[in-house]
């Protein structure tokens, strides 16, 4: 069906004269339904280039079933990676398989809200496949420990060495999101001990969902180093509660945090690999749970509303997990091998087959000779490129 604010003609086709509004619309809807700042921003991109696909894409402004297909080829191999981020050029051309997925995700949504608003007579969701996401592109999210311990040690080198010591280490801690750090105020951090151990209480996270989150005796301490520092530039704005601020005093918001995270790498020479702060929330999760096991405790610490979540998207198994975990009849003894097995012949090399054949040109004399059948050494031969010298010595005999 045709769909147009006044007009349906063709079931196959669907067409937006006015995308930019709908999608302003459903924008402003999410902003009702209290949808968090990052997520807006991540709807708002994803919708973004879709409306940049269907008008550079479509000339005639008709999706059909084949054409919503495109839209997948058009993310992965056409459209330049930052074309929708200002002051960022690059020549890099198609996003990675995980944004793909997740731009498509969006859409999808958007397209059941228009049907769920019965501005759409069904819903054309499925028009738009989901690409798969292999392990290859998921486990490229995980901060290696020597890149992390490199994001340490420049962070001691920065203009505010231990307030950017203190954001490194409490994400890799702790497995926070950018914009929770970001939010998180000074009364949220309980210290339990002397040594420095402690938690961060009511952290909100997605869906609006609080959570206890504990925190390691050192990053404690390192904390604590920073909160006496931290007084000091707050002077001139006592009132302000959140415990990461700049050096005026003023809070320090989420894009803010991921620029001090991109100057800490380039300083210490690892920009080119994986180090933001969603990476060191999925190397959290991955080092937790190879010593603890325990996908329950994690879950409830990264604030997610299934363990599901946790185990197919924020666990990742290192070869050496999965051979620990490795059983099998085999291994078990349940069923034991053949301890004595007859031994494979091996078909003779060029050279020792090469001088029979000078001197016999016969394959069924050259089989019976190598226990093989004439057909078999003929092929044999021929793997080794003999059949000329056989058949120059059958000319001359």
């Amino acid at each position: 069906m045709l769909i147009t604010p006044q007009l349906q003609l063709d079931e196959d086709v669907l067409a937006f004269p006015n995308l930019v509004q709908w999608i302003e619309r459903y924008l402003d809807d999410c902003r009702l339904r209290l949808r968090s700042d990052e997520t807006l921003l991540h709807y708002g991109c994803a919708l973004k280039r879709f409306s940049t696909w269907y008008e550079s894409r479509l000339s005639d402004g008709h999706i059909t079933r084949q054409k919503a297909r495109d839209f997948v080829y058009w993310l992965s191999r056409v459209k330049r990676k930052f074309d929708d981020h200002p002051g960022k050029p690059t020549s890099d051309i198609g996003l990675s398989p995980v944004t793909v997925r997740r731009t498509i995700g969006v859409v999808r949504t958007f397209l059941t809200w228009l049907y769920e608003e019965r501005c759409l007579p069904r819903d054309f969701s499925f028009w738009f496949p989901l690409p798969l996401v292999t392990n290859k592109h998921i486990n490229g999210k995980t901060v290696s420990t020597a890149t992390l311990q490199a994001l340490l040690d420049a962070a001691a080198q920065s203009e505010l060495p231990l307030r950017d010591v203190a954001i490194v280490a409490l994400l890799a801690d702790t497995g926070l999101r950018r914009t929770e750090l970001a939010t998180l105020r000074m009364e949220q951090v309980h210290w339990l001990g002397a040594e420095g151990k402690g938690c961060l209480h009511e952290v909100m996270g997605k869906g609006e969902r609080m959570r206890m989150i504990p925190f390691s005796a050192a990053v404690g301490q390192t904390i604590r180093h920073y909160v006496d520092v931290r007084r000091l530039y707050v002077q001139n704005h006592p009132e302000t509660p959140e415990l990461f601020v700049q050096q005026n005093g003023q809070p320090l918001q989420a894009d803010s945090i991921y620029q001090v995270l991109r100057r800490i790498a380039k300083r210490a020479g690892v920009e080119d690999q994986v180090w933001n702060t969603h990476s060191l929330r999925h190397s959290f999760a991955t080092h937790f749970w190879q010593v603890q096991r325990d996908t329950k405790s994690l879950s409830i610490i990264l604030g997610h509303s299934s363990q599901k979540i946790t185990e197919d998207i924020y666990v990742h198994p290192s070869p050496e997990d999965l051979m620990d975990a490795h059983i099998s009849p085999v291994s078990t003894g349940s069923i034991s091998l053949p301890k004595s097995l007859p031994q494979q012949r091996m078909p003779p090399c060029r050279e020792i087959l090469a001088a029979p054949i000078r001197t016999e040109p016969n394959w069924r004399a050259l089989g019976r000779q190598f226990d093989l059948s004439d057909v078999g050494v003929r092929k044999l031969a021929q793997r080794y490129g003999l059949l000329e010298e056989y058949q120059t010595a059958r000319q001359l005999c």
